[in-house]
């Protein structure tokens, strides 16, 4: 029982964080993908903002549940942050 409380728990606070990401990136325009748009949009995953930069300092299982939670709720601006620059 303890541990479903504690997975209940770490859900909820993913989905916080992916909300959080969506509330703060509210307004802006969503990547589209015609040709010229494409550069804007490798631009954008190439400069990341500092909000962004500290959005994405958390732990790996953190940061793997965000990208799944981003994956299945089709949010890709959220998928579209680059996770390489991760330490």
């Amino acid at each position: 029982m303890q541990e479903s409380r504690i997975l209940f728990t770490f859900q909820c606070l993913v989905l916080l964080q992916v909300l959080e990401y969506c509330e703060h990136h509210r307004g802006e325009r969503l990547p589209t993908t015609d040709a010229e748009s494409q550069d804007e949009t490798r631009k954008r995953t190439t400069d990341i903002s500092e909000w962004d930069q500290k959005f994405i300092a958390v732990d790996q299982e953190m940061l793997f549940e965000i990208i799944l939670a981003a994956n299945y709720l089709d949010i890709k601006p959220l998928l579209s942050v680059p996770v390489s620059s991760h330490p």
